[in-house]
């Protein structure tokens, strides 16, 4: 079983409670993990494209996708970003909306690199 780095430790994912959800399956981890890599940057693109058209719809798709993406993980600060953005365009407050947006963005990413560890690559 793989052992938890720092992103762990620093309360970005809980690394023990993602596995547990997956059944015990550490790889499956690391192909959500792997998976979330890719998708989550263009999430994160689709936000800020749906704040810069007004698009409050758009917004809380984007964000709904990505906090079941978060979730599975446990990387329950992000996830809590995502929420909070998803609930936001669900109100249609998008200046509420555009001012959250950096907190998500800032843990997704700093998320990211502590998945690093993890990611899957393709031989």
């Amino acid at each position: 079983m793989m052992k938890a780095p720092c992103g762990h430790e620093e309360g970005l994912f809980d690394y023990g409670e993602a596995v547990r959800r997956l059944d015990g399956q550490p790889d499956l981890f690391g192909m959500i993990a792997s998976i979330l890599a890719e998708d989550c940057p263009r999430d994160l693109e689709a936000m800020r494209a749906a704040l810069d058209t007004g698009n409050a719809e758009a917004l809380a798709f984007c964000a709904h996708k990505m906090k079941g993406s978060l979730s599975a993980i446990a990387a329950n600060p992000a996830r809590a970003a995502a929420r909070k953005l998803e609930v936001l365009g669900r109100e249609g407050d998008l200046a509420a909306a555009r001012e959250a947006y950096p907190d998500l963005e800032q843990r997704v990413r700093a998320l990211l690199i502590a998945l690093s560890p993890y990611l899957q690559h393709e031989a």
